[in-house]
């Protein structure tokens, strides 16, 4: 079996409010997937069992500020469903957002030894609209 955290999140729209993976609890007994796909106004972010350089989880939606000391690049991107070369429909990718343009594969950035590279969970795209907006410009 595989040792893995399945969790969502969720961002109620009418309220503006995230809802955590330990918070988020179902009104029906219908299966998982019908509860996922009728969303009635949520929509849902799964765990990408990832986490930060501060060891925090990192969930889809989630927007990350990606550092690399050794090479001087900085950007900041948001985490997608997907993988980096757009060729399958598995995985997580990074979207940018602003920075220097660099590697977007997720892995490259949080699978990582070496300590000159860090990646941050700095929002996430329903709370923190002026970082998407500072890309737009």
């Amino acid at each position: 079996m595989y040792n893995r955290s399945i969790k969502f999140r969720a961002w109620e729209g009418l309220a503006e409010e995230m809802i955590p993976a330990d918070n988020l609890i179902f009104e029906t007994y219908d299966p998982i997937c019908d509860q996922l796909n009728d969303s009635n106004g949520m929509t849902y972010m799964q765990y990408t069992n990832l986490k930060d350089c501060n060891g925090k989880g990192i969930y889809e939606g989630d927007l990350v500020k990606c550092i690399d000391y050794r090479n001087k690049l900085e950007f900041v991107a948001a985490v997608k469903f997907g993988n980096p070369d757009e060729t399958n429909s598995w995985g997580w990718k990074l979207d940018y957002i602003y920075g220097d343009k660099t590697n977007m594969d997720i892995l490259y950035w949080v699978n990582t030894e070496d300590t000159r590279v860090t990646t941050e969970v700095i929002g996430n795209i329903f709370e923190d609209i002026g970082l998407l907006e500072k890309g737009s410009k």
